[in-house]
């Protein structure tokens, strides 16, 4: 199969702003039937906003996935692609946690850490978390499957934000920071494959799950992309240098003690 080059600027404009309704429309979702601190995660539907969640909800994640899919081919430019996912992450942003309530886990591992508990020997539950009825009643109980770096990042949030909702927004704020970092990365990596950076920049930051799972969802898997990503930029920015193995080996490294699964690399 040929490469059909960017998309024309007419279909590209359409992308841009149905991916931005699609956006939109998840945040309108996640305000009334989505993870809010305050509702029980066994009933997060209120029954008289469920039909209406899920129907923003359905219609939000079609635009935004038919948007990111149409421009598969490549975006205009990198520029257009990097400024589109920014249009689109910023209702986002202001969403309340989407897709999963594991950053209440977060904060609550941060908040025993910070209380003098060891979060791999006991759950929030037992640690005395007073966030814990937010938290999924699966993670309650059980210690804390992240490395030492993220569960200090989250202790930091957590004594910075003063509560519940100022530790989401900043554990939302790392997340962002990681999917920032990724995109300063894209750019050289592209070069390094072959790959034309426009077309890796749409294909990567604009894919529905970083806005969605990553950012929205302030999942520290964007704390651990940014750093295998600067890793591997070191790496192929200076191949065989002492010092750049040795850097690489530290970003690397660190990115293990956010979460395990970036051994795989």
């Amino acid at each position: 199969m040929t490469d059909a080059g960017p998309a024309p600027a007419g279909r590209a404009r359409l992308a841009r702003y149905a991916g931005l309704v699609g956006a939109v429309l998840l945040a309108v979702a996640g305000w009334l039937g989505g993870a809010l601190p305050d509702i029980p995660p066994a009933g997060p539907w209120r029954a008289g906003d469920a039909p209406w969640a899920l129907g923003c909800w359905l219609l939000g994640a079609a635009l935004l996935v038919g948007a990111w899919w149409s421009l598969r081919r490549g975006a205009p430019s990198t520029r257009w692609a990097y400024l589109t996912a920014g249009l689109w992450l910023v209702p986002l942003l202001a969403a309340p946690p989407l897709g999963s309530r594991d950053v209440y886990s977060y904060a609550c591992q941060g908040w025993a850490y910070a209380a003098g508990h060891d979060p791999y020997e006991v759950g929030v539950a037992a640690a005395g978390c007073p966030w814990v009825e937010s938290v999924a009643p699966i993670w309650r109980d059980t210690p804390a499957p992240y490395g030492p770096f993220f569960v200090l990042l989250a202790a930091l949030a957590a004594t910075l934000g003063g509560g519940l909702v100022g530790t989401v927004v900043l554990l939302r704020l790392v997340a962002l920071a990681g999917v920032l970092l990724a995109a300063l990365c894209l750019p050289g990596l592209a070069r390094a494959a072959g790959v034309p950076a426009a077309r890796a920049a749409w294909l990567a930051l604009a894919c529905p799950l970083v806005g969605v799972h990553l950012v929205a969802g302030a999942h520290n898997d964007a704390v651990m992309l940014g750093l295998l990503l600067l890793g591997l930029l070191v790496l192929v920015r200076l191949p065989g240098k002492p010092k750049a193995l040795l850097a690489a080996g530290v970003l690397l490294g660190l990115a293990v003690t956010v979460k395990a699964t970036a051994v795989v690399v």
